[in-house]
């Protein structure tokens, strides 16, 4: 749902996971690199106009090929099923969505969720509900949509503090 990819190459016949950050959230890469093994490979650190940067991608493997076919479309595009939605059900993996791509804003907690489609925004605020008991709402901020947790954000917050390393609590209430 996140930062991460699942790629394949043109000749391989099976995909690797791959995800970079800001040198910032080195300490995050590094809990998804640890928590891959054995299938990480190097942790990479390097230098960018912008600042520093750090990356890893695991060897290509057949474990990743499921999750490849539930989150991309044929043409390679990262897509959101609310038949895949409903298979997710543990916290883990709102609260690595959220260490991606959320936000503390003053009073909600805030999911950038501009590659997806308002039908697909709509099933992510239905399987929050349905599975977590968390209330979300769809808000557009020019022409890009984003889900926004207002009256549950300590609920949220909550749930997501048991998941996430404490080098990214200061996203959370």
């Amino acid at each position: 749902l996140g930062d991460g990819t699942i790629a394949r190459g043109n000749s391989d016949k099976n995909p690797r996971f791959s995800e970079g950050h800001s040198i910032k959230q080195k300490d995050y890469l590094l809990f998804k690199h640890k928590a891959l093994k054995p299938f990480s490979g190097k942790f990479i650190e390097y230098n960018t106009k912008w600042g520093g940067e750090v990356k890893f991608s695991t060897c290509n493997h057949p474990e990743f090929m499921p999750f490849r076919k539930m989150f991309y479309n044929r043409a390679g595009k990262k897509i959101i099923k609310s038949s895949t939605l409903f298979k997710i059900t543990h916290p883990l993996a709102l609260a690595m969505w959220f260490g991606d791509d959320g936000n503390k804003e003053k009073y909600s907690c805030r999911l950038a969720t501009g590659a997806y489609s308002v039908q697909e925004l709509n099933n992510m605020i239905h399987w929050i509900k349905k599975i977590f008991r968390i209330r979300a709402y769809l808000h557009k901020h020019g022409k890009y949509y984003y889900l926004s947790i207002r009256e549950d954000r300590l609920l949220f917050s909550k749930i997501s503090k048991s998941y996430l390393p404490k080098c990214m609590h200061y996203k959370l209430f």
